[in-house]
């Protein structure tokens, strides 16, 4: 008799509940990181037009391209590639492809679904905003959570490829600023 882990038992429950709420869950899990990204997008853009003095075009770009740079690219591109290492390491089929009676909200291809790259995309963006602006920072938290679940009720992931995707991504924000910081004091 096959004993189920909490994991596969977690996005079982949490799939009944996607497949009871499709809408909601199908946007919450495909459409909430262009909203995340948009949004850390504008964000550095502010911040740029914030913190540009004496105001130029010139100045303004030089800044926005350079705040783009070391506090979203470099940090998402490290956690990103981290991830996809990963996921070449630790194939784990996703829980619809694993399970017959764990249905998709919202179609995805059946590879490995170990870490997400949602969450640690989105994770990457949230930490390396927090670390600047806790509220902004909280606001696209509470949304990266939100998609996260819906991936798992969605039947695309179970919870820990999302906490994985979380731990990787702002853990990798964080320790990219922190060197970035030390190089800087240089």
């Amino acid at each position: 008799m096959f004993k189920a882990s909490i994991d596969s038992s977690l996005a079982h429950s949490w799939n009944t509940w996607g497949l009871a709420h499709h809408s909601i869950t199908a946007f919450a899990a495909k459409d909430l990181v262009y909203i995340v990204i948009a949004l850390g997008a504008l964000w550095v853009a502010l911040n740029s037009l914030r913190t540009v003095r004496p105001f130029t075009v010139f100045g303004l770009l030089k800044t926005g391209v350079i705040d783009a740079l070391f506090i979203l690219i470099l940090p998402v591109g490290i956690a990103t590639v981290i991830s996809e290492v990963a996921s070449k390491i630790y194939v784990r089929p996703r829980p619809f492809a694993a399970f017959s009676d764990i249905h998709l909200v919202t179609p995805h291809a059946a590879d490995g679904g170990f870490p997400s790259h949602h969450a640690v995309f989105m994770a990457a963006i949230v930490a390396a905003i927090y670390i600047r602006s806790k509220s902004a920072g909280v606001v696209l938290g509470v949304l990266t959570v939100i998609c996260g679940a819906a991936r798992i009720a969605a039947g695309i992931h179970y919870p820990t490829d999302i906490l994985a995707g979380l731990v990787i991504g702002a853990g990798v924000t964080v320790l990219t600023n922190r060197v970035l910081l030390q190089l800087l004091r240089k």
